[in-house]
């Protein structure tokens, strides 16, 4: 299995590769929409590992969550005119505890490492929520569709390293028979459950 420090140097490298191509051909054209567009793409490739509740993916991803969950309860506290500071510091402090603690805690017991994040109908996924959201934020649908593509190129890669590594020893020695060969890019779980 590949590390964090390959996944996110692929996902940097396909990253800059997709937002130079996309500017060169015109495609897009503002700094803003083309540094989120590499972003979305390195994001993807870290976002496979999220169901491995003790890597650097998991904290990262599930901070971000928790900040911005944190960020939206602050902003409906503010917008909502606390009675007083002590209100309006610690609704959104009690936010941030729950649902690290609470949705962590539901999401590292309802998923395991090379479930079925690591597969293609979660990437599919995850490309079309990305493309959706954009949609939803204004963008226009050849932005959107661009995000979308970017999010799942950036898991593409991930999945691919990782199924790449397997066939790897600690040594580098090349087809050697792991027991996580053909785990990484799948595309069912071995739950029905999971899988509906």
């Amino acid at each position: 299995m590949a590390m964090f420090r390959q996944h996110i140097s692929l996902g940097a490298v396909i990253a800059m590769i997709g937002t130079v191509a996309v500017f060169f051909y015109g495609l897009l054209a503002d700094p803003i929409h083309l540094g989120v567009l590499f972003a979305l793409c390195a994001f993807g490739s870290i976002l496979p590992d999220f169901d491995l509740d003790t890597g650097i993916p998991f904290y990262l991803i599930f901070g971000a969550m928790t900040l911005s969950f944190g960020g939206a309860v602050l902003y409906y506290t503010l917008g909502a005119a606390p009675v007083n500071n002590y209100v309006l510091i610690a609704i959104p402090i009690a936010a941030l505890v729950g649902f690290w603690y609470i949705v962590g805690g539901i999401v590292k017991h309802c998923t395991h490492h090379r479930g079925i994040w690591h597969s293609f109908p979660m990437l599919v996924i995850v490309a079309l929520a990305t493309y959706l959201a954009s949609l939803h934020l204004g963008q226009t649908k050849e932005t959107a569709v661009l995000y979308g593509a970017a999010m799942g190129a950036g898991y593409l890669s991930h999945l691919w390293l990782d199924e790449l590594w397997s066939n790897i020893d600690g040594d580098g020695n090349p087809f050697t028979h792991k027991q996580s060969l053909g785990t990484a890019m799948k595309f069912f779980s071995d739950s029905r459950k999971v899988n509906a």
